[in-house]
């Protein structure tokens, strides 16, 4: 059945569409009014160009359905925020921040509006300012002599006329670019481009210190350092004033980026009015606000790099370093993979040594790149703790104990802790591990009938720590009785999906196992789900808890909580899960019990108090077949899996 909003007829669209310009044909072609009507349809009626796109992400599959659009070719031409930063939007691949695009009003080639009446992403593009396809100048403003209005960034129905007078745009006077300047515009649109042929091309043509970086950071730093070849301007009623419009700064930025450094210093010598010292401070004001820390970080990263110091020029210097067979701080923390400020972390605790080279005002770090590549492998061999439990199901807790018998390994490069956060393992040796692990554990069996599941011995372990480590040892030196054996391939090593012989049962429920017991981890905070496993609960438990007070967080943006909070409330509390393990019973025999007994749970709390409960249980997890008068009997606790 069609969706009850769904718009009558279907618009394709275009590739390299703007949304809004898509929107706007989608109103026109079927005779809507205007295009907010259609926004109201689509419930994206809010103020802003960008927060219009932010909210169409959001709702993307009910815009899609609306729209009867696929929601992937859709989803192409609304910009995404990206992971790591929500400030940050990604749109065909390029990352911008929201002032660079151009929100204000519109801008149309008119050459290309007559080919074809849609309105292109790239005009949105705040940094390029002129049209791909007819090498024009991009305009906002009606040209009816009468009119003269800046276009509404929104069509209010079709993207080829004026909202105010009704100008066909295609009719106005295109202001082409200069043929000689083509050549240097044609780099920057290869840099914006959707054709993987023409990207590359473009990318081709940059200084290796910049190919790393998103084509999106590309196009600011053109518009940033032609910028910066001009003095300050002064602001005329909240615009730039004419001197600082397009296309020559464009032109200019884009022939520093494509010659750099050279380009900088041939600039010094050979262009009236350009001065490097003045270029590199412009940089520095210009690049305060308005971009993201890493392209803040790069660009005075940069500068440091390239500004010439004492009485050598750029180029010299570059030329030394490449005899000598050095690499810049920002080349090494490409090749390791990580930040600036990272390499710099690294450096300063001895893990990677510069050579300096002492000028007459600043000292120059240089690298040895073999030294580099080698401390790249090593942190490349890297498998953090937060990726083996999600993985293998592994708790950090088993990972502990297995560190402390020497099966596992942390990893032992102090530079790991200067880049990344959490805990890690050498992954070459863990996987050796893993693959001798699976080795060793049996598939489960249908004539395994008297086998226990594991997670029914732990919730039968009381407030001691679960011992995964001296089990999966003993498993890997092949002394464990009856083995462990996995319910299912795709669970990992979780407590429930791994069983075990009822002799091994019985070692681990009544503590009598010949390993040594494992000690209570020496940390202050403990995860949500060493947490279940302690107290053998649900997700559910732990939430009634923490709003009960019962569990404490680390503190308040932390999701870890304190150990000894937790210890505490196995103590006082005792879950239904370890009640029905050690009364033989199922779960939903518990509650009847219960009742009988007149037992209650706290309020508020999904767990039952331990002080309450354990007269009620068997004293010791031995069968006992002598029926009692006050609590119910004991059933067996091995009564299958």
């Amino acid at each position: 059945m069609s969706n009850p909003k769904e718009i009558p007829i279907r618009v394709p669209l275009i590739g390299g569409e703007s949304f809004h310009g898509y929107l706007a044909r989608v109103a026109e072609r079927n005779v809507l009014p205007s295009t907010k009507i259609l926004c109201e349809t689509l419930e994206l009626e809010c103020k802003g160009f960008v927060a219009r796109l932010r909210l169409a992400r959001e709702k993307i599959k009910t815009v899609a359905a609306i729209l009867g659009a696929q929601e992937e070719q859709l989803g192409a031409a609304i910009p995404a925020p990206e992971a790591t930063d929500p400030k940050t939007l990604v749109l065909h691949g390029l990352e911008l921040r929201e002032q660079h695009f151009w929100r204000s009003s519109r801008r149309f080639s008119p050459t290309s509006l007559a080919q074809s009446p849609h309105q292109r992403f790239s005009w949105e593009l705040s940094d390029l300012g002129f049209c791909r396809e007819s090498w024009e100048v991009l305009q906002e403003n009606c040209p009816a002599p009468d009119c003269g209005k800046e276009l509404a960034a929104l069509p209010r129905s079709s993207v080829h006329r004026c909202d105010s007078c009704g100008f066909d745009l295609r009719r106005a006077e295109p202001v082409s670019i200069a043929k000689k300047d083509r050549g240097i515009l044609q780099f920057v649109s290869d840099i914006v481009s959707l054709d993987d042929i023409e990207v590359r091309r473009g990318l081709m043509q940059v200084h290796p210190l910049f190919r790393h970086l998103n084509r999106g950071v590309l196009l600011q730093l053109i518009s940033l350092f032609g910028r910066a070849t001009r003095p300050k301007q002064k602001k005329c009623s909240g615009k730039l004033a004419p001197s600082a419009l397009y296309p020559h700064l464009t032109i200019a930025g884009a022939k520093i980026l494509r010659g750099f450094p050279a380009s900088i210093f041939e600039a010094d010598e050979q262009e009236v009015g350009f001065n490097s010292q003045d270029f590199f401070a412009r940089l520095k004001e210009l690049i305060k606000t308005g971009h993201a820390p890493s392209t803040v970080s790069f660009v005075l990263d940069m500068i440091k790099e390239v500004k010439p110091i004492a009485s050598y020029s750029a180029q010299t210097l570059a030329i030394v370093r490449q005899d000598t067979g050095k690499i810049t701080i920002r080349q090494a923390a490409s090749i390791l993979g990580v930040d600036n400020a990272a390499t710099r972390r690294i450096v300063s605790i001895g893990a990677l040594k510069p050579t300096h080279i002492r000028g007459k005002k600043r000292q120059i770090d240089w690298f040895d790149k073999d030294d580099v590549e080698k401390l790249a492998a090593t942190l490349k061999d890297r498998i953090s703790t937060d990726s083996i439990h999600a993985e293998f199901g592994l708790t950090y807790t088993a990972i502990e104990q297995l560190v402390d018998l020497k099966e596992l390994r942390w990893h032992p490069s102090p530079a790991i802790t200067q880049c990344f956060a959490g805990k890690f393992l050498v992954d070459s040796e863990f996987q050796s591990f893993i693959r001798r692990l699976q080795a060793e554990i049996d598939q489960h069996s249908a004539a395994d009938v008297e086998r226990i599941n594991l997670s029914s011995c732990f919730a039968l372990t009381g407030t001691s720590p679960r011992p995964w480590g001296s089990l999966l040892a003993a498993t890997l030196a092949g002394t464990l009785t009856g083995a462990l054996k996995r319910i299912s391939n795709k669970h990992g090593f979780k407590a429930s999906n791994l069983t075990v012989a009822p002799e091994v049962a019985v070692q681990i429920v009544t503590r009598s196992f010949a390993w040594a017991s494992p000690p209570e981890p020496n940390r202050e905070d403990c995860t949500q789900f060493e947490a279940e496993e302690r107290l053998a609960c649900n997700p559910n438990d732990i939430s009634a808890l923490l709003k009960a007070g019962e569990l404490k967080r680390i503190n308040r943006t932390s999701a870890k909580l304190q150990r000894q909070s937790v210890i505490e409330a196995s103590r006082n509390y005792i879950s239904t899960r370890e009640i029905a393990a050690r009364m033989g019973l199922e779960f939903r025999q518990i509650g009847p019990w219960a009742k009988k007994w007149l037992l209650k749970k706290p309020d508020g709390i999904t767990l039952w108090r331990r002080a309450e409960i354990e007269p009620f249980l068997p004293s010791s997890y031995q069968r006992d077949e002598k029926s009692q008068k006050d609590v119910p009997r004991q059933l067996t606790l091995f009564s299958g899996t």
